[in-house]
């Protein structure tokens, strides 16, 4: 009798540590459920934002295509000795700009004050003319005064 008293003992410690086991079986699956709703959701913001990222490189890659081409167009027009300062400079310049526009007697791309004979021929645009301070091309937005209008 002891030894049936005992044996039931066991099984109902037994019972009880299947039943825990099962408890916690059933937390770790539901919680599982609920991080597999969160994951879904996560996925699909990031597959959303993954596709809006492609659309939006491809919007850039066409722009770019379209903008070199226009380069291109432009580029073939310039006088040779104007194309080979040009690229030499461009390829020099830290960010790939080689013209820089000159405003209110100043350099736009390195605000060094040029000097006024400089700014006069500038304004003619007879000869390139660059920077003596980051070595751009200057050019200037004005119009063009020839000597007669300007008498």
């Amino acid at each position: 009798m002891r030894e049936t008293d005992a044996l039931q003992k066991q099984i109902a410690t037994f019972e009880a540590q299947v039943i825990e086991a099962v408890e916690a079986a059933e937390s770790v699956e539901k919680e599982l459920a609920e991080r597999a709703e969160e994951i879904n959701s996560l996925d699909a913001k990031r597959d959303a934002a993954l596709a809006e990222f492609d659309k939006q490189v491809a919007k850039d890659k066409s722009e770019f295509d379209s903008e070199s081409k226009h380069r291109q167009k432009a580029f073939s027009t310039l006088p040779t000795r104007l194309a080979s300062v040009y690229d030499r400079l461009a390829q020099r310049s830290r960010d790939g700009i080689a013209v820089a526009e000159v405003v209110n007697g100043s350099c736009s791309a390195c605000f060094m004050s040029l000097r006024p004979q400089m700014q006069v021929n500038v304004k003619k645009g007879d000869e390139i003319i660059t920077c003596e301070s980051c070595t751009r091309i200057l050019y200037t937005n004005l119009p063009i005064q020839s000597e007669a209008s300007a008498s």
